[in-house]
């Protein structure tokens, strides 16, 4: 690979002789044993919208018989999208990679995963926002469906999570704590086997409150007031 030169001599009719440089590619297509591209691709995180593929995360070796090269980006090659792929949601989409520049040559279709986005991971990147709707004390256990129905969960300020019939997550109270009395409860969010683009769970601390009842003041009859007494069906 690399700088070559030809030299014709002539013969017969034709006298002296010329040398011309010209210059052995790498095929980047070529894929036997002494001469193939090994192509590395880092495992891209949903983020919920369309994964650009950046330089960190792509590196390209050559490899002719002994010699390894690795290739620049955007001096030697570019990646192309491919019409009709899905490049947002977790699966195996194909890109191609094109040469360019005097040194490749050809081109290559390959694919690259685009993995589930951990809740955890997400959750300490700031990119989860969860809330949940307080509950009024009751005197009763808190029934964890009334929290699910109250609790909304964002992602990366594009994706709503549990939105038109996705099953991304579910709600559990975290073991131990008080979820009768007024304060804060943890609960546990954790996604489903059948979210297609969330896996983990995170646990948070300050996203549901049982809220204290108040207590009101009535007339009792004699100009004076008196608390009333509440009870809970």
């Amino acid at each position: 690979l690399g700088p070559a030169t030809v030299t014709l001599k002539g013969e017969g009719n034709f006298g002296s002789e010329v040398t011309i440089p010209f210059y052995i590619k790498g095929d980047i297509s070529a894929t036997n044993g002494n001469e193939r591209l090994q192509v590395e691709i880092n495992e891209m995180p949903f983020t919920g919208a369309p994964i650009t593929l950046a330089e960190k995360d792509v590196t390209l070796t050559y490899i002719y018989g002994d010699e390894e090269r690795e290739l620049e980006w955007g001096k030697d090659f570019e990646i192309l999208p491919i019409e009709g792929q899905d490049y947002t949601n977790v699966g195996s989409p194909q890109i191609k990679i094109v040469s360019k520049g005097d040194k490749y040559q050809g081109e290559l279709i390959i694919t690259f995963d685009i993995v589930k986005r951990n809740l955890q991971d997400a959750f300490d990147a700031g990119q989860l926002n969860i809330t949940i709707d307080s509950i009024v004390y009751t005197g009763r256990e808190m029934d964890i469906n009334a929290v699910k129905n109250g609790a909304a969960i964002q992602y990366n300020k594009l994706v709503d999570l549990n939105k038109d019939g996705a099953q991304d997550y579910d709600i559990e109270f975290v073991e131990g704590e008080d979820i009768t009395n007024a304060g804060e409860v943890k609960v546990l969010i954790k996604a489903l086997d059948a979210s297609r683009n969330f896996t983990g769970e995170v646990e948070v601390a300050d996203k549901f409150v049982i809220e204290q009842r108040e207590l009101k003041q009535t007339d009792v009859g004699d100009g004076t007031t008196g608390i009333i007494r509440f009870v809970v069906n």
